[in-house]
């Protein structure tokens, strides 16, 4: 790959030409499977999770965090799903965490592994407390909000996993420039952003039309055509965690007009995000769990 004025050329073109393109994870697969088989259950789903003693670890710190309240000790993975997360948010979140295995980058830096899924697991639980308040008219799935959150950015770790020297070049950039916002550096430099590389990824793996959504249009607070609920409550997600330092939104600015399709105020969106730091030490060891591939 060459560089031109600054500019990698043709970046597009080599990750659509590559047969290097990570393979989903098996055991992302099998959860997956399960959304399709109208005869699984509860049994079926924990009998996948603990196929993976650190996953079965991470589900069952999540379903005792001060997110859902539930006083009782949970002994299996099978009392995680069945008495606190409920089969289909299990099965989402269980998959979002295995995918995550499926890459090795750099641990530091703007855009190494323990930024990006810190920033990743905050906003996938904040998604779905999000998720959790909308109307039920609306028929928002937490689980899946979930799982788009974790997934949003995934385009960072696809460009690392192929282009080395090119991830590296945009950590040193984003990491000296901190004055623009990342997607205008991505663009100058590569000619394409971590929204675009991921969709391609995600589309290659057949992901939920939901997640590949999300992934491309988390930026954008004017998208509103198909499954825009889920990018839209990324996008909300980003920029509140800006207040805390955490991610690569341009600005922590809230959409009057995206709020308000929502049925939103910026009031009940801070009582919510107020609710998401009071499960942070769990949340800190889900992250650090995934950076270090544990």
């Amino acid at each position: 790959m060459t560089e031109n004025h600054g500019q990698i050329a043709d970046l597009k073109k080599a990750i659509e030409q590559t047969q290097d393109l990570p393979a989903i994870p098996a055991l992302a697969v099998r959860l997956l499977n399960l959304k399709g088989d109208e005869n699984a259950g509860v049994d079926d789903l924990a009998g996948i999770i603990e196929l993976d003693p650190s996953l079965a670890g991470q589900i069952v710190r999540y379903a005792t965090s001060p997110f859902f309240g539930y006083r009782g000790q949970v002994g299996s993975i099978r009392e995680a799903v069945a008495r606190v997360l409920g089969y289909e948010r299990a099965m989402n979140v269980a998959a979002g965490l295995a995918i995550g295995k499926a890459f090795s980058l750099p641990l530091e830096g703007p855009i190494g592994l323990t930024a990006l899924w810190r920033h990743a697991v905050y906003t996938a639980a904040f998604m779905q407390l999000l998720a959790e308040a909308m109307p039920k008219a609306l028929k928002v799935k937490p689980g899946l909000a979930y799982l788009a959150g974790l997934l949003h950015n995934i385009g960072f770790l696809v460009l690392g996993h192929l282009f080395e020297r090119e991830f590296r070049l945009l950590g040193e950039k984003l990491g000296s420039d901190t004055d623009r916002p990342w997607l205008e550096i991505e663009k100058q430099l590569l000619g394409a952003d971590h929204t675009e590389i991921g969709v391609w990824l995600m589309r290659a793996w057949h992901m939920p039309p939901e997640v590949i959504t999300t992934v491309f249009e988390h930026h954008n607070e004017n998208y509103r055509g198909q499954h825009a609920i889920y990018a839209n409550l990324a996008l909300l997600a980003n920029r509140m965690l800006r207040r805390r330092g955490i991610g690569d939104a341009a600005h922590d600015k809230l959409p009057t007009k995206l709020l308000a399709d929502l049925a939103l105020t910026e009031p009940r969106l801070a009582d919510i995000f107020k609710k998401l730091f009071e499960s942070e030490s769990s949340l800190e060891a889900i992250a650090k769990e995934m950076a270090s591939g544990v």
